[in-house]
């Protein structure tokens, strides 16, 4: 195994897939701030403030507690729609800051991916990698939440084309990124 050479096709394939990942996770995070404004009467210089500079937390649970206000069609969509969201973040956070070097072999590249936390007043350290299978099955999740939120939008426009909130197909939420750790140190309680 070698380390990162960036001079063979599956590396440029890979990095070339991170790359859409993130492109199409800025569309998600926009086309989700349209659905918030509309769900949230869709009027007002002031709100579409407000929206553009939620992060990502804030907007889930924002789109939670306009959803209230819908029928219960609707409010399980949007509700869903927000745990959808919340789903593939974490997957996304992951691609996007826990790769940290490609590896190689005749047969396969990885990326190795690391991150480090304090969770319950001790370190850990997450070690793992991540596939090329991995980018593109996360990439097929994007695309279906993409769908979803474009659904939801043109249903709360009430585009004449859109399908009625009845017939709009909710996507399969990934499975839970899981990601193996090591108790690396407690922390001293003061």
């Amino acid at each position: 195994m070698i380390l990162y050479s960036g001079n063979t096709e599956a590396e440029r394939t890979f990095c070339a897939s991170l790359g859409e990942i993130l492109i199409r996770w800025n569309e998600i995070e926009a086309s989700m701030r349209i659905l918030l404004y509309k769900a949230s009467g869709g009027t007002g210089d002031k709100l579409e403030v407000l929206i553009v500079h939620l992060g990502n937390v804030p907007l889930k649970h924002a789109l939670n507690a306009v959803a209230d206000a819908y029928d219960p069609t609707v409010s399980a969509h949007l509700k869903y729609c927000a745990n959808l969201f919340e789903a593939c973040w974490s997957y996304r956070n992951h691609f996007a800051h826990d790769l940290i070097s490609l590896a190689s072999t005749d047969g396969e590249t990885v990326c190795i991916s690391q991150d480090i936390k304090v969770k319950n007043g001790a370190l850990q350290l997450h070690q793992g990698t991540v596939r090329q299978l991995d980018l593109d099955t996360f990439i097929d999740h994007e695309i279906a939440l993409k769908k979803y939120v474009s659904d939801l939008i043109l249903g709360l426009y009430d585009i004449p084309t859109s399908q009625s909130f009845d017939t709009v197909e909710r996507p399969r939420l990934p499975d839970k990124l899981v990601l193996s750790s090591l108790h690396l140190m407690k922390m001293r309680q003061a």
